[in-house]
């Protein structure tokens, strides 16, 4: 509190933003944070218990743009009052990512005035409220993320996450095998959606079961991994449980390297996740039956690849190549630009009769946003974890719980889109996995 009336009692400006203790902005982030982790959770209370109140949560993330963009602003400014002089050429090359990131809002603001600012371009169909405002909203989930020196902070806001989570995936389960039903879509607006809620929610209960030293609390987040991967089973989203699969791989090698030697407690994830799966398709016919037609249509789909047969175009899966050979001839047209945020929505969904989005996420920056701006979005991804991998010696438990379970998300990116209720957990947590040096080792760079 003393903190806050010298904010209070300052007789300038710049004063009261010197004066401004970095635990505001630490306070201020889980804020954020937190708020649109429970939004899914505030979803259901209104449908189950207030049907008729209107809930419109696609407009959050512009908010956070707003009041998250004055918090960073902020945060530099104090930055600046502070140190009197801030070296930005130090900066930006001691923070390659950042920088990185910084060059990919560039590319986006570029297209964006190429293709013109136009109600779809800034903010996105009525369906994905993404558009131009939903992307520069995850550079600042990220840089959020980043700046947040609270580790106790940071582990509640997960603890958060898992506990909301935890209410929405019960409801799952007993709408299932109490009353023979399940609403696919929701409190989101696909099931493959809350598919991509679910897999993140079990990408961190899987870190919180690796890195929990407390015996009792390993076993609560790994029953918190296997209630993900259950409901997950049931909602059937079969990319992400693909992604599920190669994440929990994944970790064990991302944790494993930055722990510079295998670790026995990286297969906790592996060993819940093919145990549930197990108990799942023995619980219920219909489970065993979705297992087994997914399963053996990636068999099916090779073969028909293979043969190069027209029905491997109509198949869940391969009809993804369809979306994908048409979006990459779109971007040969306009390789540089591309066509502004969802500017080849309609035409994709006329070309194919099937989706909007061509369920690649990294395909869709290349269209969207021209193919220097997808390569950028790449490369600032990659450099985060290879900062992680230079620093793996100094990583906290919570950066690399943030890689890892990053992982997840850009596994499942491969063939599916992003949206407004799922793509910031990505930036939350590539933001709490990117490794920040102490201001000793600040002050010992810039001697």
């Amino acid at each position: 509190m003393e903190a806050f009336r010298k904010v209070l009692h300052s007789k300038t400006l710049a004063e009261a933003i010197k004066n401004t203790p970095c635990s505001f902005f630490d306070i201020a982030s889980f804020v954020i944070f937190a708020l649109f982790a429970a939004n899914p959770l505030l979803k259901l209370i209104k449908d189950k218990l207030f049907p008729s109140l209107f809930m419109h949560w696609q407009t959050y993330n512009r908010l956070v743009l707003a009041i998250g963009g004055a918090l960073l602003i902020l945060y530099i400014l104090k930055l600046w009052i502070e140190r009197k002089h801030i070296d930005i050429k130090g900066f930006l090359k001691d923070n390659i990512p950042i920088a990185i990131f910084g060059i990919f809002t560039l590319l986006m603001l570029i297209s964006t005035a190429v293709n013109g600012f136009t109600p779809l371009s800034l903010l996105g169909s009525n369906y994905r409220s993404e558009g131009l405002f939903g992307y520069l909203s995850y550079i600042v989930y990220f840089l959020l993320a980043v700046i947040n020196m609270s580790e106790k902070l940071k582990k509640l806001w997960l603890y958060w996450f898992v506990g909301t989570s935890a209410v929405l995936e019960m409801d799952t389960l007993i709408d299932f095998y109490a009353f023979g039903h399940y609403d696919f879509e929701f409190v989101f607006d696909q099931y493959n959606h809350y598919g991509y809620y679910l897999l993140m929610s079990l990408a961190v209960s899987s870190m919180l079961a690796v890195i929990s030293k407390n015996i009792r609390c390993r076993i609560l987040f790994s029953l918190s991994a296997a209630l993900s991967t259950w409901a997950l089973i049931i909602n059937d989203t079969f990319g992400c449980q693909l992604a599920a699969a190669a994440g929990v791989v994944i970790l064990c090698v991302v944790y494993s390297i930055a722990k510079g030697r295998f670790k026995l407690k990286t297969l906790i994830p592996a060993a819940v996740f093919v145990l549930t799966f197990a108990v799942a398709a023995a619980s219920s016919p219909v489970m065993l039956s979705n297992m087994a037609k997914n399963y053996s249509q990636i068999g099916n789909d090779v073969y028909a690849l293979a043969e190069g047969t027209e029905e491997a175009e109509h198949t869940t899966g391969i009809s993804r190549i369809i979306l994908w050979e048409n979006t990459c001839n779109y971007i040969s047209e306009r390789p540089v630009f591309g066509f502004g945020a969802d500017g080849t929505g309609n035409r994709l969904k006329e070309d194919t009769h099937d989706n909007d989005r061509c369920h690649c996420e990294y395909l869709n920056y290349a269209v969207c946003f021209g193919i220097p701006a997808a390569i950028v979005y790449i490369a600032a991804v990659f450099l985060v974890y290879l900062r992680g991998l230079k620093y793996r010696k100094k990583l906290t438990e919570l950066n690399l719980l943030g890689l890892c379970a990053a992982m997840f998300y850009l596994c499942s990116a491969v063939v599916g889109n992003s949206m407004y209720s799922t793509a910031p957990f990505l930036f939350i947590l590539l933001g709490f996995g990117y490794y920040r040096k102490t201001s000793t080792e600040i002050s010992a760079h810039e001697k």
